[in-house]
C-alpha cells in the first residue's frame, strides 16, 4: 500500500476562438469588466449563492471550487457578550431615568440629557446586534439549502484523473494491445463517501479547505442528507488474465488523494461482487453514529475484500434528543455502483466462457 498526498491538476479548459469584427477607421475602447469575487470564508453580511446562480462543470472549475468551499464552510456566528433584550431593557431604564432627572430642576437638565443619550446608545447597540443575528440566521437557512449537485459534478470530473492514476499504480500500459499488457475492456468505476472519526465535528485548519468542515447536512427538498468532501474511489481494470483494482481516498475540496491501495487477482479467484449490508452501529465521534450501512463488496478466494460505503442511516445525539437522517445522493451513488457491478460480472463471465 502506498500513500500519496499530491495535488492534482485541474482539467484543461477548452479555448474558444473569439471573432472580432473590424470597424473601419474607428477605435473602440473596451470597458473594464469587474471580476466577481467570492470570499474564502462566509462572513455574516455576504449572501450565499444558490446553485442556480452558478454554472457547474470543468469549464467553470474555479467558480465550482469556491462554491464547494462555501458548501462545506459553516457561516460564522456573531460574537457578542450582550443580548439585544438586555440592551433594550437597560436602554429604556436609562432613558426614563434621564427624563426623571430632567424634572428635578434646571441643574438636572444637562445630566438628564447625558443619561438619555446613554440609554439611546444602548438601544441602538441592541438593534445592531439583533440585525447581525438576523443576517446570520438568513445565511444559515441558505447554507443548509445550498444545492449539492456541484459536489457530484466535481466527482464525475475527477473520474478520468482517478482512472489515469490507476494505470500508473497498477502498472498498466495505457493504449497498449491486450497481449502487451493493455486492457481488454473499459474500466469499472465506483465511489462512496468516506467517514473518518470526528469528521462530523472537526474543521480543516490548513490548505485551500481551511475553515471548511468535512461533512455537511443539506435540507434541500429532494436532496436532503449528509454529504462528505472525502470519497473512497475505486477503479477496476481488466487485462487478459487479471482483474486489477485501484482504490484511494479523494478529497474533492483539496483535490488530493491519500491511502492508495492496489489489488491483483486472477478472474477465477474473484468469488463475489455484490452489495452487502451491515446493521451494526458504528460510532464516528461527536455524538454521531452510522447504522444500516450498505457496501459494494468485491471478494477474493484468499479472503481479501474491498468495500466501499454506498449508503447508510445516521444517528445524532443532540440536546438529549436523537435525530436521524441518511447519506445524501445515495441514488446517484447506487446507480454508479450498479453499473460497475454489471461491468465486472460481464468481464468474469466473458473470461469463463
Amino acid at each position: 500500500m502506498q500513500t500519496d498526498d499530491s495535488v492534482w491538476q485541474k482539467p484543461k479548459k477548452k479555448k474558444r476562438a473569439v471573432r472580432r469584427k473590424k470597424k473601419a477607421k474607428e477605435t473602440a475602447v473596451d470597458e473594464p469588466v469587474e471580476e466577481e469575487t467570492v470570499a474564502e470564508e462566509i462572513p455574516m453580511a455576504v449572501e450565499i449563492p444558490m446553485a442556480e446562480e452558478i454554472t457547474m462543470g470543468e469549464t467553470n472549475w474555479e467558480r465550482e471550487s469556491k462554491y464547494l468551499k462555501q458548501f462545506f464552510t459553516k457561516p460564522k456566528a456573531p460574537r457578542s457578550q450582550y443580548d439585544p433584550p438586555s440592551m433594550y431593557l437597560w436602554g429604556a431604564i436609562l432613558f426614563l431615568l434621564g427624563l426623571w432627572i430632567m424634572t428635578i430642576g434646571a441643574e438636572g437638565i444637562f445630566m438628564g440629557l447625558i443619561v438619555m443619550v446613554l440609554g439611546t446608545l444602548f438601544i441602538i447597540k441592541g438593534l445592531k446586534i439583533s440585525e447581525k443575528e438576523k443576517k446570520y440566521q438568513r445565511n444559515m437557512r441558505k447554507w443548509y439549502r445550498m444545492n449539492p449537485s456541484a459536489l457530484f459534478s466535481r466527482i464525475e470530473a475527477t473520474e478520468k484523473q482517478v482512472a489515469a492514476s490507476s494505470y500508473q499504480n497498477l502498472g498498466i500500459i495505457k493504449n497498449a494491445n491486450p497481449n502487451e499488457g493493455g486492457i481488454v475492456r473499459p474500466p469499472a468505476y465506483c465511489y462512496g463517501p468516506h467517514f473518518s472519526f470526528d469528521d462530523f465535528s472537526r474543521i480543516d485548519r490548513t490548505g485551500w479547505g481551511k475553515g471548511a468542515g468535512y461533512v455537511k447536512y443539506c435540507n434541500l427538498r429532494g436532496m436532503a442528507g449528509w454529504y462528505a468532501r472525502k470519497y473512497d474511489m475505486m477503479v477496476v481494470q481488466f487485462t487478459v488474465n487479471q482483474l486489477l483494482v485501484y482504490k484511494c481516498i479523494f478529497d474533492v475540496l483539496e483535490m488530493t488523494k491519500t491511502m492508495e491501495e492496489s489489488y491483483e487477482w486472477n478472474y477465477k479467484h474473484v468469488v463475489g461482487i455484490n452489495i452487502t449490508g451491515d446493521e451494526k452501529e458504528k460510532n464516528l465521534g461527536g455524538g454521531f453514529a452510522l447504522s444500516g450501512t450498505k457496501y459494494l463488496t468485491i471478494s477474493a478466494a484468499s479472503g481479501e475484500k474491498i468495500r466501499i460505503i454506498l449508503g447508510a442511516s445516521t444517528k445524532q445525539l443532540a440536546g438529549g434528543k436523537t435525530q436521524r437522517a441518511t447519506i445524501g445522493g445515495s441514488e446517484r451513488i447506487f446507480s454508479v455502483a450498479n453499473s460497475a457491478m454489471t461491468n465486472i460480472r460481464q468481464a468474469i463471465r466473458d473470461k469463463a466462457s
